[in-house]
């Protein structure tokens, strides 16, 4: 059994074809998967009315959770969220516009991962082409997790903090690429609201660079984050 873990936020076309495409993995690859999908605070486009009536498979298993305050930008409690709800030994963790196509499913689970390795997977888009690899999705042990201590919830509310937790893993676990797997990545052009808006990103206010705290975090690495997960949520569909 693996689990994928996935955030969303008011993206009611990249959901629905996100479970598509799970919807079209082989049954016996179904079977040995948990789906953990945490929304992290939409009000507009909730993922639980997005998905009634379309979990039409008997053999895909969704937990769905949902935090119920709508802060911006906080992708890293709700990635905190998901891999505190994870029940199997490996977890890969990305966002909702990377899609694993039913022939990389069959590959995914036939990985054979070793503890104290975080792996980075292979990234293509929808037409085949290359694209770098994803800074932020990783198939991981939940202990190693939890061991580098999750994301730090102190910069909830900024964006682009995914690089601290880049180097926190770098400074306690190896690293490795994963060629033979790729995630396939949907974009603006294919599904309008493939990535999550209305907030800013680089640039911004709210961009990471402009955090008072980011360059003393930066020189503590490798620490330990407090307290994850500092927010109310409901299990919705358990």
């Amino acid at each position: 059994m693996i689990s994928i873990g996935l955030t969303y936020y008011n993206q009611p076309e990249m959901l629905r074809r996100q479970i598509s495409t799970l919807n079209s993995w082989l049954p016996k690859l179904r079977q040995a998967t948990r789906i953990v999908i945490v929304d992290d605070g939409s009000r507009q486009f909730p993922a639980d009315k997005v998905l009634a009536g379309q979990l039409a498979s008997d053999f895909l298993s969704v937990d769905l959770f949902w935090i119920t305050q709508d802060k911006p930008w906080n992708q890293d409690g709700a990635r905190n969220l998901v891999m505190s709800r994870v029940e199997s030994d490996w977890t890969l963790i990305t966002d909702l516009d990377h899609l694993i196509e039913p022939d990389q499913a069959m590959i995914l689970h036939d990985l054979c991962p070793k503890r104290g390795v975080f792996y980075v997977p292979a990234r293509r888009k929808v037409d085949g082409s290359y694209k770098k690899p994803h800074p932020n999705s990783y198939f991981i042990h939940p202990k190693d997790y939890w061991m580098v201590g999750g994301y730090d919830e102190d910069f909830c509310g900024w964006y682009g903090s995914d690089s601290l937790f880049r180097r926190q893993l770098n400074a306690r676990l190896a690293e490795k690429r994963l060629d033979c797997f790729s995630l396939t990545l949907v974009e603006e052009n294919e599904i309008p609201d493939a990535k999550s808006s209305g907030y800013g990103r680089k640039g911004s206010d709210l961009c990471i660079k402009k955090h008072p705290l980011l360059k003393e975090k930066q020189a503590q690495i490798p620490y330990r984050p407090s307290a994850p997960c500092r927010f109310l949520w409901e299990h919705q569909n358990g």
